[in-house]
């Protein structure tokens, strides 16, 4: 009796000290209770949200349009009953909304259906397609942002300049060299991002024709870049014919990039970066702006 009796304590005790995780079986499954997974939202209707975007009602649309977009790529199975209506034509606001949501969704299928919009007669809807481009990527979407770098308004033509630099189509630089001698600014920036070493010092060149404002997000872009894509030794040319421009500019430029060097990053471009800046503080404002356009 006295062993049942001691034996029923120490059980009441080993009881007392589990941690929860054994009470709600949480060890039974192998993995600790602060380590289970976080319960999954809801999952979409998508026979009712089809159905939505299939009425023709705007009302009925547009809360189908607001459930879809914050869901992202979850919401990929509508995305062909979106392409479809988008062709098949909606009010402004339904498309941009719509296309809006094709770019939450992310597919590369929606490619198609959105380079159709890059035609449109609106320039919103327009811009809208090639901000939304950016999103479904592919080849597609770099034919049709190529060709937008040509739009008549000049919003859609630097999304597109900008959109092919996030897309990294580095055959396009040369077409981006175009959209810059057009004055397509965000051209700069985007091939600082993709050009090799050639494309990288022709961008250097052109100091003697294009303002300093318009270019130096393209050398902001080649600075950062990785030593496997850009050298040393041409960031450290970039840097030189920067501080030789002896402006305010210049010298704002070089200090902006000096404050965000990375700690890992070249000790060799970092000290020619800190010289930089001190060249150019007591000149700054001494000369003017370069570039003609």
């Amino acid at each position: 009796m006295n062993t049942l009796r001691l034996s029923r304590a120490l059980l009441a005790g080993l009881a007392l000290t589990l941690p929860v995780a054994w009470v709600d079986g949480s060890m039974a499954q192998g993995r600790p209770a602060t380590q289970r997974k976080a319960p999954k939202g809801p999952k979409l209707d998508v026979p009712a949200l089809e159905a939505q975007l299939k009425s023709r009602n705007a009302g009925e649309m547009r809360a189908a349009l607001a459930i879809a977009r914050p869901a992202g790529p979850a919401a990929a199975p509508l995305a062909p009953t979106l392409e479809r209506i988008l062709r098949d034509g909606l009010p402004s606001d339904l498309s941009i909304e719509a296309m809006q949501t094709l770019a939450a969704i992310g597919s590369e299928t929606s490619s198609g259906a959105l380079s159709t919009l890059t035609h449109h007669r609106d320039p919103k809807l327009r811009r809208e397609a090639a901000r939304a481009l950016i999103k479904t990527r592919g080849p597609e979407a770099v034919k049709a942002l190529r060709r937008c770098m040509s739009d008549g308004d000049g919003a859609v033509r630097e999304v597109a300049a900008s959109g092919l630099g996030q897309l990294g189509a580095k055959e396009m630089v040369p077409d981006l060299f175009v959209a810059l001698d057009h004055k397509v600014a965000e051209a700069a920036g985007a091939i600082g991002q993709l050009c090799d070493a050639a494309q990288c010092e022709q961008l250097l060149g052109k100091l003697t024709r294009i303002s300093f404002d318009i270019l130096s997000p393209g050398f902001d872009q080649i600075l950062f870049r990785p030593t496997s894509e850009v050298s040393d030794d041409l960031k450290i040319k970039v840097v030189g014919r920067v501080r030789e421009m002896g402006t305010v500019e210049s010298n704002r430029l070089l200090k902006d990039v000096q404050g965000r060097w990375p700690a890992k990053g070249s000790k060799k471009v970092k000290q020619a970066i800190d010289q930089a800046v001190i060249a150019t503080e007591g000149g700054a404002g001494a000369k003017p702006e370069g570039g003609a356009q």
